[in-house]
């Protein structure tokens, strides 16, 4: 871009009908910023002048080491909807991994002039595994809010104006998730502002690919938009008219307007075709497919020595409480590339007590295998495969390869199997696809192991409760983190004023903590702190009146 500042914000408008435009108030924000705040034009003036010190951004990228993005998400909500289910945040969250290492399938879509220069990036995204305070968490904060929703004046970064405060922006990528006036879906910071400000806005009906997230903006792109924005990146078209706009990047073409809706042929602009499939303009999700060289660089850029987001690089936040990192010891290949399958048993990935792990089988015949470890008397263990697109099924077999049990449910249902008192000694896991069935998704493998005895039926009934599924009134509410290591949350909406039970059971049926609340009509949010339980599979089962809610509930430490 010829002008040497950039924007504060960006702001999407939805449109829901054929005459309705997104559109961006961007360089509003920009001199709004510019007048109002000296740090924010001194801090664009010094990043740019960085960049311009650094290897140009003109062919390549600079940096090839992985860059592991700490992410946190704060979840404000007035209706019980919005507050968001954890597989709706996964599911954005694998959208920011495939499109920022450029493996989302809209891939083949991209025009073959602009195939040589769409670019992956380095970055991986992840959520936090430890607070900035040292204590563990699942990356996801969930908080009920008085504000039915939120403009663009950053009150949801604050929780004395209804929102939540920023996690320290020097270790982590805050995203805020909260209902915008006039169906703006969202607006990001770019380096350069205040850190209780630093991060990303989304609107719940343009966030992950699930649940509350609605179509055209039901695919994830506008997160993949605004955290390009957080990166550095400007519009592709500059901001600007009339071809005079400039995005600061030389391998995206010029273009005088954004481009809206799916193009059902190729636009021009500026005496060359429109580059209307990157991620920084305005199509709707599924028209949105690629980041240039040039873009992965500057982005990059930012995390090189002296760069604004540099100190990202050393972030405590995917670290445990005991100071080892997360990534390295629970969770096992979750870039889940093909090429890292493994159809040999004695290549098995290693996984450690409970592990998540995540694989692909994209050929036909093809299999993973995974090992563990069993280094006490009496163990059970219990696996489960989940996220399948796909007739997936799993067997485990001890050390010499013998099969001792297996799960083959049909269709793309997820899988379970338990071992109870099992041997001391090393166990495989193999993950296969039915009658050579394959897909290009990732899926899910969760080990564990526990001095208790699993069940596997999902529709297992405690000791005692005798009423038919039928008879039951659902209680609306809902337990986070899960797992958890020393406590849990549970959210629960009351209709009128009472006393909540919940209980925790083992998985023979047997009650082994039980906790009372009076509270009162409307959203309660109650701790429920775990005490001596041991690491294993439960079932949190509450009730407040003559309506109940039963949930899995897995205590890690």
């Amino acid at each position: 871009m010829k002008i040497k500042l950039y924007l504060l914000t960006c702001l999407f408008t939805p449109f829901f009908f054929a005459q309705a435009q997104r559109n961006c108030s961007t360089h509003e924000h920009h001199e709004k910023m510019l007048l109002e705040d000296a740090n924010y034009r001194t801090a664009r003036q010094q990043i740019e002048g960085f960049n311009k010190t650094q290897r140009s951004f003109k062919t390549e990228k600079t940096n090839t080491t992985i860059i592991q993005i700490p992410v946190v998400i704060h979840v404000l909500y007035n209706k019980f909807e919005d507050s968001l289910t954890d597989d709706q945040i996964l599911s954005q969250i694998e959208v920011l991994n495939k499109d920022y290492q450029l493996l989302n399938d809209e891939v083949n879509s991209i025009p073959d002039e602009f195939t040589p220069v769409a670019s992956g990036s380095n970055f991986r995204f992840v959520l936090a595994t430890r607070k900035p305070d040292g204590v563990a968490t699942n990356g996801i904060e969930r908080k009920f809010t008085n504000k039915i929703s939120f403009s663009d004046n950053n009150d949801m970064k604050y929780s004395l104006r209804g929102g939540a405060d920023a996690w320290d922006a020097t270790q982590y990528l805050n995203i805020w998730i909260c209902r915008l006036n006039n169906n703006l879906l969202g607006y990001a910071q770019l380096p350069g502002g205040a850190a209780a400000t630093d991060g990303v806005v989304i609107n719940p009906i343009a966030f992950g690919t699930l649940g509350t997230a609605k179509y055209p903006y039901n695919k994830g792109r506008t997160a993949t938009h605004e955290v390009g924005h957080w990166l550095n990146l400007a519009h592709i078209w500059g901001d600007k008219t009339d071809c005079k706009g400039d995005d600061l990047v030389e391998d995206t073409p010029p273009q005088s307007m954004p481009t809206y809706g799916m193009p059902k042929k190729q636009p021009s602009s500026c005496g060359h075709n429109s580059m209307y499939m990157n991620f920084m303009d305005y199509t709707d999700d599924a028209g949105m497919a690629m980041f240039t060289t040039g873009q992965v660089a500057r982005m990059e850029k930012l995390f090189a020595e002296g760069g604004f987001r540099h100190s990202i690089i050393s972030s405590k936040g995917l670290l445990l409480p005991d100071g080892k990192t997360a990534t390295d010891n629970n969770i096992v290949n979750n870039e889940c590339n093909s090429e890292n399958s493994n159809d040999i048993r004695g290549k098995a990935k290693q996984l450690k007590g409970i592990s998540l792990a995540y694989g692909k089988i994209d050929k036909s015949g093809k299999s993973e295998w995974f090992e563990f470890s069993n280094n006490k008397v009496q163990s059970n263990i219990y696996i489960t495969l989940s996220e399948l697109t796909a007739d997936f099924d799993i067997a485990l077999y001890n050390a010499n390869g013998l099969l001792l049990t297996r799960s083959r449910r049909s269709g793309d249902k997820p899988e379970a199997l338990k071992w109870n008192n099992a041997e001391v000694g090393n166990y495989y896991v193999r993950v296969y696809g039915y009658q050579g069935a394959t897909s290009t998704n990732c899926f899910a493998l969760q080990t564990q192991l526990s001095k208790v005895a699993f069940k596997t039926n999902e529709e297992e009934v405690l000791v005692n409760e005798t009423e038919k599924p039928e008879d039951i009134k659902v209680l609306q509410s809902k337990v986070y983190p899960n797992p958890s290591s020393y406590a849990a949350n549970f959210d629960v909406n009351l209709e009128e004023e009472g006393e909540v039970n919940i209980a925790i059971y083992d998985m023979v049926g047997a009650k082994i903590k039980s906790y009372n609340f009076n509270s009162l009509s409307g959203f309660n949010s109650l701790n429920i702190e775990f005490g001596d339980i041991q690491s294993g599979v439960y079932n949190l089962v509450a009730q407040s009146g003559d309506a109940k809610f039963k949930q899995r509930l897995i205590v890690s430490r």
